[in-house]
């Protein structure tokens, strides 16, 4: 997904996507606590798992994709994270053992 935003990204002004999935993990930028991030997660990931790192957490859309062979991949949600309680130091730390 970061790598289509990242593809399709200026069409629509969008700012560069990171993830701190597979190879893109190696790519996240330097950041501080007051970034704000559009969180995109496959829908075992809710509010709550966001809210462990960001103190301001809000769903702005879930994405259905009813052809998927997978139950995870059936909704995509849509968040719009602030005042992120780790720099992006910390978070690739945390973030370290779900890359792939």
């Amino acid at each position: 997904m970061a790598g289509g935003i990242n593809l399709m990204g200026a069409k629509y002004h969008l700012p560069k996507a990171f993830s701190f999935h597979s190879s893109f993990y190696t790519w996240v930028p330097n950041f501080s606590e007051d970034v704000v991030v559009i969180a995109i997660s496959e829908s075992n990931w809710d509010k709550t798992h966001w809210e462990q790192y960001f103190s301001e957490v809000k769903e702005v859309q879930v994405i259905e994709n009813k052809y998927t062979s997978e139950p995870n991949w059936y909704n995509y949600r849509i968040f719009l994270c602030k005042k992120a309680k780790y720099d992006s130091d910390e978070l690739k730390k945390l973030f370290e053992k779900e890359i792939f």
